[in-house]
């Protein structure tokens, strides 16, 4: 956290007090799909993983912020997912869709995110 807290400030300065939020809510998103990429890969669902790394190469700027917490998300759902048993696992269907729900999340943030 104290590696993002130089970053924020400056999109705090530098950006409107909307658009400040709407990042937040973009770096949220991006850790959640990471959540659910490290839950995928510990599901061994491969088809839901090569399509959030589709997603997230498609809607995602290409900056480390996004990159760590992308990751920081995708180590955080592995071990949640690890600590429970392969029966708790989700099928792929479930998978999914959740994948696509929080790819029209992450489409909207970003669209919110993005100067007018």
């Amino acid at each position: 956290m104290r590696r993002f807290a130089p970053i924020l400030l400056l999109l705090s300065i530098a950006l409107p007090a909307g658009a400040a939020d709407s990042a937040d809510i973009a770096l949220t998103e991006v850790r959640a799909m990471g959540h659910l990429n490290g839950h995928a890969l510990a599901c061994s669902q491969h088809e839901a993983v090569a399509r959030i790394k589709a997603l997230m190469i498609k809607l995602t700027p290409k900056s480390r912020l996004y990159g760590e917490a992308f990751e920081a998300g995708t180590n955080e759902g592995y071990l949640a997912q690890t600590r429970n048993d392969q029966a708790s696992c989700q099928d792929g269907a479930s998978l999914a869709e959740q994948v696509e729900e929080g790819a029209k999340r992450l489409q909207a943030a970003f669209s919110a995110a993005s100067p007018k």
